[in-house]
């Protein structure tokens, strides 16, 4: 059956006994161990024969198809009409369906498709097709592009065999599962094109397109996302439609059938390694071997790893080899639309159980590597900062996913005239947890950011447009000088007088206070605050000092392995500003270390200017009544919960967000809003729904005559619309955060009997 054509005789048939044969005259589909989908003639008629392969589950999977089908045209719905079905002279059952004449896969369409309107079209005619099904109580559970055929502009239902149907409509959750699904297709960035999609389905079905279902379908979305992408990386390791896998006792090797078509790939395996050399060599070490090569009328890439030793073996053996690895990376990259080479084909040679040599083969693409196109003589320096900021929006792209390179440095970017494109993918990570993501995005901007220094200002212009896609506060702090005084390790701002310094850090000696630059001021018992005045360029300035106190004998040793109080401060403070958030600028950090321990340690900041706490300003306010108090205290409860709002949308949670650690400053109409005492402020990926809710009770624990429930609404309104995931359980949460706030209250005995 290897061989086409070939005869196919099916016995037993239904709905009439007898014998039919079938001249088959090519292979649709396969998925191995379950079926094969074959083009073929069967009375003069173009047919589709479904071949059900699996050793226990066939009969019941073709009772399914055969049920489905029947179901489908009685509902009057698009499908192929149902023919016959029986079992072929070695016992597998196989169902025959019409053939719908010149038609071709929605997915096929879709991906020769360049023009993003015609794509939205097809979707567009998919999805009300999928309104139709869904109004009749049709379920799909198996929901893709390739699932549906285009003949002229009807839509034809597949695969029947993985439906489920009901007697009464799709509830409204499940459609919105499946019309995500169907939408996972768009890219995220394109909403007015999801947008339109969503309408287009709830027009069909007759719906309202709501606020909620909007929440709804973007979560969906998400999920969908996600899940489409670990089941293409799954089908990228068998044979499958786009690919070929082969096995053998010396090879395990997966390859592009694009790649091998008309070719031998058996042929191509054995003789990689006379046709590398025999190639344009690229790179001979110890660890990989580079060559191109042209092979079946293709340029490619051929990447070998090369076999050092028998521990090296084991150890690519248990961990997969590192060909498997760039293989899923760069087709995970190809399907989040990152410009990755197209992977061809990966191969291990194996011995035994042992994998001793393995290959990547990727197209061969044209290009300049970036480090000898910033040292190209011919390129203007204008057309090198152009390209770095293409590179860097690449990047930004690569992080949006939590992805880190490994190994960037300006050798794995090639620059094409389509844009800069990434290689050696090999050490690529998909990060889950944020602390180790943000270590290793440390490493990928510290090696790329190394080579820049060959010109001052590609330097300077690839610092700034990196930090603007960082919260990492060692990139944004580099404007800092670092300097050594006996035992004390100091960042101090590049244009802060450094005779003053040595003022700063006799902070600890009590006579400080006495000192007419330094003036104590109130603060917690676990602190020591002092207000700073110095002039230098013939303009006085004023600055705070905060000097974080020892608090127990377990503080000190929690310190030792956590950065200090004020470190932790300064890098909060750095990351908000970073986030489009106001906090002082902070202008030194001063640490005291003795050994492995932090005995001292300092934080320098700049005084906000006409600055008034929160509780302070709606007290003025209040006293202060005039015609335009009740417009002032509005503005400012709206302006405040839109901060927050857009902090928490951040991922921020603020550590002690007492509204006397919020300071306002007022320019014309503008409310500004900076956040003090940040040691323990951080950044989520997704903020914990307990630390959302800590931070909105210590909002709502202002006791004031000024704020009223009304005002507490307003509020809370204002902050939803920065956070619209919360508008569907916002009664749920107003309860949570009253209960909460009512609670703490007592507990403090705040309330009088």
């Amino acid at each position: 059956m290897a061989e086409f054509p070939f005869q196919l005789s099916i016995k037993h048939t239904y709905p009439e006994k007898r014998t039919e044969r079938l001249l088959c005259t090519a292979l649709l589909r396969v998925i191995p161990g379950r079926r094969k989908v074959y083009d073929a003639m069967w009375n003069g008629k173009s047919v589709i024969a479904k071949v059900f392969s699996h050793k226990i589950s066939a009969r019941r999977h073709l009772k399914r198809e055969w049920q489905g089908l029947n179901l489908l045209v009685s509902r009057g719905l698009s499908a192929p009409e149902p023919l016959f079905y029986g079992h072929t002279e070695d016992g597998q059952w196989t169902v025959v369906v019409q053939k719908i004449a010149e038609s071709s896969t929605v997915l096929d369409v879709f991906q020769e498709t360049h023009e993003p309107a015609k794509k939205l079209d097809l979707l567009v005619l998919v999805c009300k097709e999928l309104a139709k099904q869904h109004n009749k109580g049709v379920l799909q559970k198996d929901l893709h592009l390739g699932n549906f055929l285009l003949g002229g502009d009807k839509i034809v239902a597949l695969d029947a065999g993985q439906m489920r149907f009901s007697q009464r409509e799709l509830g409204r959750k499940s459609s919105i599962s499946q019309l995500a699904t169907l939408a996972s297709y768009l890219p995220d960035s394109n909403t007015e094109s999801l947008t339109s999609l969503c309408k287009e389905y709830f027009k069909a079905r007759s719906w309202h397109f709501g606020k909620p279902d909007q929440i709804s379908f973007q979560k969906q979305l998400a999920v969908h996302k996600r899940r489409t992408l670990r089941k293409g990386l799954k089908k990228c390791l068998r044979t499958s439609k786009r690919h070929l896998r082969i096995k053998t006792s010396r090879y395990v090797a997966e390859l592009d059938r694009g790649f091998c078509r008309g070719a031998e790939p058996l042929n191509f395996i054995k003789q990689i390694d006379s046709l590398m050399d025999d190639g344009q060599i690229l790179k001979n070490g110890d660890t990989c071997y580079v060559s191109r090569i042209k092979w079946n009328d293709k340029n490619v890439v051929v990447k070998r790893y090369n076999h050092k030793g028998f521990i090296h073996s084991l150890r690519h053996t248990i961990k997969k080899s590192r060909a498997r690895k760039g293989w899923l990376h760069t087709h995970h990259l190809k399907a989040l639309n990152i410009a990755a080479p197209r992977p061809l084909a990966y191969i291990e040679h194996r011995r035994e159980l042992l994998i001793w040599k393995s290959y990547l083969v990727t197209e061969y693409v044209e290009g300049q590597k970036l480090y000898d196109f910033l040292r190209d003589d011919n390129v203007t320096e204008q057309q090198q900062l152009n390209e770095i900021q293409r590179v860097a929006k690449l990047l930004d792209k690569l992080w949006k996913y939590h992805i880190t390179h490994g190994d960037l440095k300006h050798s794995n970017v090639l620059i094409t005239e389509n844009g800069p494109v990434l290689t050696d993918l090999d050490g690529m990570i998909v990060h889950r947890w944020e602390l180790l993501y943000r270590n290793k995005r440390a490493k990928d901007v510290e090696r790329f950011l190394k080579k820049t220094s060959i010109s001052p200002a590609l330097n300077n212009y690839c610092q700034l447009l990196i930090s603007r896609k960082m919260d990492l506060p060692k990139i944004l702090a580099d404007d800092f000088d670092k300097m050594r005084i006996d035992n004390w390790m100091i960042r101090i701002r590049k244009n802060f007088p450094k005779d003053n310094i040595k003022n700063l850090i006799s902070v600890n000696d009590s006579s400080v206070e006495g000192q007419g630059q330094f003036t104590r001021v109130p603060s917690s018992d676990y602190t020591r605050v002092f207000r700073y005045n110095i002039s230098f360029n013939g303009i006085g300035h004023t600055f705070y000092l905060k000097q974080y106190l020892c608090r127990s004998t377990l503080d000190f040793a929690k310190h030792l392995f956590r950065p200090s109080r004020a470190k932790r401060a300064f890098n909060a403070s750095l990351m908000l500003q970073q986030n489009g958030l106001d906090a002082p600028d902070v202008i030194g950090l001063f640490e005291r270390r003795v050994g492995p321990f932090h005995t001292d340690n300092l934080l320098l900041t700049q005084e906000v200017e006409k600055a008034k706490s929160v509780p302070q300003l709606l007290t003025d306010i209040y006293q202060n009544s005039d015609a335009n108090t009740l417009v002032h205290k509005r503005t400012l409860i709206i302006a405040f919960a839109k901060t927050i709002g857009q902090m928490h949308a951040n991922g921020i949670f603020h550590g002690d967000l007492r509204l006397g650690n919020v300071l306002v400053v007022k320019e014309g109409q503008k409310w500004w809003f900076f956040f003090i005492d940040n040691e323990r402020t951080k950044k989520f990926y997704r903020l914990p729904a307990r630390l959302r809710l800590k931070n909105l009770v210590q909002v709502n624990m202002l006791r004031s005559d000024s704020i009223t429930n009304t005002d507490r609404m307003r509020f809370y309104k204002a902050y939803l619309k920065e956070n619209p995931l919360m508008v569907h359980k916002r009664n749920k949460w107003g309860k949570k955060i009253v209960t909460k706030t009512d609670h703490r209250l007592r507990r403090k005995d705040w309330f009088e009997d």
